[in-house]
């Protein structure tokens, strides 16, 4: 991956940006993207599974990280639930919609 990230909404990035985890196809993807990584608290989209697609620099600032690092990471790798039980419901809420 390119430093700091891939390319971000609306060109190159040579100090941050969300990275390359989800395609962009232009259009509103674009303001979604250059709105994830202008807010200053952390977000992550990811899988019903876990996994991070992407997640902004306020993000992988939390954990330390360059953006685009915490893609294809689990967030159980990153947070511990206080009721494995709770998580075992909201992962089927998801699984089901």
């Amino acid at each position: 991956m390119a430093e700091g990230g891939a390319s971000g909404a609306g060109g190159a990035r040579g100090t941050g940006g969300t990275g390359g985890g989800v395609g962009r196809t232009g259009g509103w993807g674009n303001y979604f993207l250059t709105l994830l990584d202008r807010l200053p608290l952390p977000v992550a989209v990811c899988r019903s599974d876990g996994e991070v697609l992407i997640a902004n620099p306020a993000m992988a600032n939390q954990w330390g990280e360059a953006p685009g690092r915490l893609n294809g990471r689990n967030l159980l790798d990153l947070f511990r639930p206080r009721d494995g039980a709770q998580l075992e419901r909201l992962g089927e809420a998801l699984r089901l919609g």
